[in-house]
């Protein structure tokens, strides 16, 4: 999928807040050393997170990971943000009674490995399938939960 130049400088916006709340600065190279230094891979250049904060282009969902683990921040939030754009699947279905510190069980484990695989379209679609899985099952209670819960309305493009 590619991203458009209002998403890619909108990660960089993101980037550079996560990088200030977390290490005090923004430098191309503290930031390519650091990350290398988490990052088992290849890795990468000081031009590479030059662009990064520049909003030129948008790392991998791997690297993503690896950055939203050091910075401290959710990688839904580093990659996407938190406000609606058009075409946007919402997240305000949130199931309260199940917190996400929950453990996880040995197949709900090798189900997020394999989907942690997918591409961010593909992502996108088994989100929709589980979406109105659950909403079948859930029926009226589903909305009702959510609205009295005060869930919040976090969105990804489509």
């Amino acid at each position: 999928m590619k991203k458009n130049h209002s998403d890619k400088q909108q990660f960089s916006e993101r980037l550079k807040q996560a990088l200030l709340s977390s290490t005090g600065s923004i430098s191309s190279t503290k930031l390519a050393i650091q990350f290398n230094l988490r990052y088992p891979k290849t890795p990468i250049s000081t031009q590479s997170a030059h662009k990064w904060l520049n909003g030129q282009t948008i790392p991998t969902k791997d690297k993503i990971q690896v950055l939203a683990k050091w910075l401290n921040v959710s990688e839904f939030w580093l990659h996407y943000g938190s406000s609606a754009t058009n075409n946007s699947i919402n997240f305000n279905h949130k199931v309260a009674h199940k917190p996400l510190t929950m453990q996880l069980s040995p197949l709900e484990q090798q189900i997020l490995l394999l989907f942690r695989e997918l591409s961010e379209s593909q992502s996108k679609l088994v989100y929709e399938l589980i979406y109105e899985l659950s909403r079948k099952s859930f029926g009226k209670n589903f909305s009702a939960n959510n609205n009295q819960n005060g869930n919040s309305n976090e969105s990804i493009n489509v």
